[in-house]
């Protein structure tokens, strides 16, 4: 998998929590390769990167990603072999090869004991000078789309979709382009692609503020590279919840809003449709508004998530504790054996693997916890607005 692919944030997952399918994303290969790891999801979840392709099936990725290291790794032993015999004829044949190598590691270096925060050291370490340095790769070219992605395209493909189902099409209102804009740059400004920002706004404030009223309110966000404006709907209408926004009777307006601006260090196309039924003229009597009721499940969501992972990390700290006094204690006896050296320092690699494992996890949780202090946060705000309106006698 190229290494621009596998460290950009385009890879997003579906999964199903009780009767409720969500989409989570963006992430980094990387990131999907520790959630598969942490059991949140499986090779059999459904995976895409970007919203230009279709979802796949994670063990699909997997196995691609073995067959290119294979194919690299031999590619890297064709090149040794061509040097040396290349070195073979260059040299005097008559002279000796120079020595290479390390002698065999026969005693084991002191470190102190930090099951946190730096790895263990091993046996007879490496000079960092003779070490190989990561060769620099060039920038490849920047995708660029063969048509312009606009609003006015995304609102026509829209309409021809829905007339394709027998659907009544869309009528474009300023306000929903507004609240498009508004919702386009501050994921841009936060660096987020969500329904919920990360100060607890959404489309519905959005629409109290231009003074939208309406009846029903729905919005579908797309982010990545599209080759054109009908790529982007393509994605859309292969997720459940975006084509029923698009097919839905039930609203009669839209607005969109679409970009490209720099996201998590890449530039992004990134896309909103707002769709709208505006409420009927109401009396000025105040109506109280409950918090909503997908905003209280997120939380339940990923408050469960939450709890899963610590759970998890305290089985796996309790793990780490055990090894890493196995090893300091062996490492006390181990002699000078060069088998017994080169078998500690094994172990010694293996734990410093799932200590580093254990960190970035642990750095996950605290994001997530984060997140959900924002949302919770958001919720009971709402929640005494509720009452408070309730309790004005209105």
């Amino acid at each position: 998998m190229p290494e621009r692919v596998q460290n950009s944030r385009i890879w997003w997952y579906k999964g199903q929590n009780e009767n409720r399918s969500f989409v989570r994303g963006p992430f980094t290969w990387e990131e999907i390769l520790r959630r598969l790891e942490n059991g949140v999801i499986s090779e059999s979840t459904m995976v895409k990167k970007s919203a230009d392709v279709y979802w796949k099936e994670l063990s699909g990725y997997l196995h691609t990603k073995k067959r290119l290291s294979g194919s690299r790794v031999a590619g890297i032993f064709c090149l040794i072999a061509a040097f040396l015999f290349l070195l073979y004829f260059v040299t005097d044949k008559k002279s000796d090869w120079p020595a290479t190598g390390r002698s065999a590691a026969k005693s084991v270096t002191d470190s102190a004991r930090t099951p946190w925060g730096r790895n263990i050291q091993g046996v007879n370490e490496p000079d960092p000078s003779s070490q190989q340095k990561p060769v620099s790769r060039g920038n490849t070219q920047e995708f660029i789309p063969q048509e312009p992605l606009t609003k006015d395209a995304i609102i026509k493909l829209s309409n021809d979709t829905r007339s394709a189902h027998g659907y009544s099409p869309f009528a474009e209102n300023q306000l929903l382009n507004k609240i498009a804009e508004e919702r386009l740059h501050d994921m841009f400004q936060k660096q987020y692609i969500g329904h919920v920002s990360p100060t607890g706004e959404q489309a519905s404030d959005c629409a109290q503020r231009v003074g939208y009223h309406y009846k029903r309110l729905g919005e579908n966000i797309a982010s990545g590279l599209f080759l054109n404006n009908q790529k982007v709907i393509d994605g859309w209408m292969q997720s459940p919840g975006h084509r029923e926004n698009i097919l839905s009777p039930d609203t009669k307006e839209i607005g969109v809003a679409i970009d490209r601006g720099q996201y998590q260090g890449a530039n992004t196309w990134i896309a909103v449709q707002i769709f709208g039924l505006q409420s009927p003229p109401v009396s000025s009597t105040k109506v109280c508004t409950p918090p909503p009721q997908d905003l209280y499940d997120e939380i339940e969501s990923t408050k469960a998530e939450i709890i899963n992972l610590d759970n998890r990390l305290a089985r796996f700290k309790q793990e780490l504790d055990q090894e890493v006094s196995t090893i300091e204690a062996d490492r006390r006896y181990v002699g000078n054996s060069g088998q017994a050296v080169n078998n500690l320092n094994i172990r010694i690699n293996g734990y410093n693997e799932k200590s580093a494992w254990y960190n970035n996890s642990l750095a996950d949780t605290m994001a997530r916890r984060a997140i959900l202090k924002t949302m919770a946060e958001d919720y009971n705000r709402r929640v005494q607005i509720y009452h408070d309106c309730e309790n004005s006698g209105n």
